[in-house]
């Protein structure tokens, strides 16, 4: 079995950052046969006080004997910071 990664972060401003990201996946195995997969994804993460908004496409493919699983996805999620609800005792 063999993983490979990779990622890179790049703030743009204060509050803009993007990510993207490249993993591939490759296995010899004796019951399922040979694997291949790879995972590509991008994403742009905007800071709004305490919501993130975050737009995010990603493209997967695994090469499965017999499998057809291949497909981009893209998402738009918002986020939001939960701030610490018990404060220390002093």
């Amino acid at each position: 079995m063999l993983d490979l990664g990779a990622s890179y972060r790049c703030l743009l401003r204060s509050d803009i950052e993007f990510n993207a990201a490249a993993m591939y996946r490759y296995e010899d195995d004796s019951l399922f046969g040979v694997t291949h997969g790879a995972d590509l994804s991008a994403a742009f993460d905007w800071m709004i006080g305490q919501f993130k908004l975050c737009l995010e496409a990603e493209y997967d493919l695994l090469d499965l004997p017999g499998s057809r699983s291949a497909g981009a996805s893209v998402w738009i999620k918002l986020k939001r910071d939960i701030p610490l609800l018990a404060r220390s005792r002093r």
